[in-house]
């Protein structure tokens, strides 16, 4: 790629290596800030330092390496670790499902009580959501456990209110909720849910309607039924975060936010499925694909293998390689003829 790069071009570069949200990804990986990229999208041409370290960080991810920014220090600093590159698919097989296998084992955790938060850590779309979600589902048949899934976007008020919903032993899961990690008065509550004290208290001191004194008398309207919630209360729950944000990498950054990082990831278990080349996530889709989502889609083994070959001939052309992207294509395949061309479409980078 020429040294000249244009908003266009790094669009189609970042959606690339980092799927639809790849703003913020591709700026914590350069050290810039979210807004200098949203900048850099609409420049005709991009200046020739920023769009040296974007194209850099492009060639390692198409050579399949795991890109760690050296934080704290000159953003020129890049250092590239290609974790996987003497080890077999089988040996790379085994190491994602052991870490796999290890988030099973700690969501049963939670929901015994012993583990007071989990931060599992990944690429998106390649089941991490789905595998806890079954675990907890399954909790909360046979013993009754209380968990509520928040995907998406949570002010700091609307995470109060989801605690306290989930205070009598429940479990709050953040998926893929990172603007939870922007918002300081969010991480204050989260710290205190989370603390490892014996009794965890949360409060929200500030004035507003939906807030009660659970302390003063002849209150009325007291109650989440009237829409309105105590300013006080204890927490007897558990959080998991389900994210594809590099919480280790936040700490290091030095910036206003990685104290609390830090003190989140000193009260949490923390998971990395070590999924940060194409290489590691094709393998983990090849293995999911064959050995279960193949059979619940109703595909033989040769249409699945006509579906795997046509996915991974055309990975560096798709969106965002994925299980969730493999699904889409598999309910087009049963079109019949012409599915390519949908696929090519619909799930293919403009050009």
């Amino acid at each position: 790629m020429s040294q000249v790069l244009t908003g266009q071009q790094l669009q189609q570069i970042g959606v690339a290596m980092f799927g639809q949200n790849w703003r913020k990804q591709l700026a914590e990986s350069i050290g810039m800030s979210y807004a200098r990229i949203s900048q850099l999208v609409n420049a005709p041409t991009i200046p020739a330092k920023p769009a040296a370290r974007i194209i850099s960080l492009h060639d390692t991810w198409k050579s399949n390496g795991s890109i760690v920014p050296v934080l704290g220090v000159s953003i020129d600093a890049i250092t590239v670790v290609d974790e996987d590159a003497n080890r077999t698919d089988e040996e790379i097989l085994d190491r994602i499902n052991k870490r796999f296998n290890v988030m099973d084992r700690m969501v049963d955790g939670m929901v015994e009580g012993v583990i007071r938060s989990l931060v599992v850590a990944g690429a998106p779309g390649i089941g991490k959501t789905h595998n806890l979600e079954k675990k907890l589902k399954a909790a909360e048949e046979k013993k009754g456990l209380q968990y509520q899934i928040i995907r998406g976007t949570v002010s700091a008020p609307g995470l109060y209110q989801a605690l306290y919903r989930m205070k009598d032993g429940g479990i709050l899961t953040l998926d893929d909720s990172d603007s939870v990690f922007d918002d300081e008065q969010a991480f204050n509550i989260l710290k205190a849910a989370l603390d490892t004290t014996n009794t965890r208290t949360i409060a929200w001191r500030k004035q507003a309607l939906w807030v009660y004194d659970a302390n003063a008398e002849g209150e009325v309207d007291r109650g989440e039924d009237n829409g309105r919630f105590p300013n006080e209360f204890e927490f007897n729950g558990g959080v998991i975060f389900i994210t594809n944000k590099n919480f280790r990498a936040a700490v290091t950054r030095d910036n206003r936010m990685s104290p609390h990082f830090g003190a989140l990831l000193s009260r949490s278990m923390y998971l990395d499925l070590t999924l940060h080349s194409n290489r590691a996530r094709t393998i983990r889709i090849k293995d999911v694909f064959n050995n279960s989502m193949r059979k619940a889609l109703g595909l033989t083994v040769q249409q699945g293998n006509e579906i795997l070959n046509y996915v991974f001939d055309n990975a560096e052309r798709i969106d965002e390689l994925s299980l969730r992207t493999i699904k889409h294509i598999a309910d087009v395949y049963k079109l019949g003829k012409g599915w390519q061309e949908i696929v090519e479409y619909t799930k293919f980078k403009s050009v």
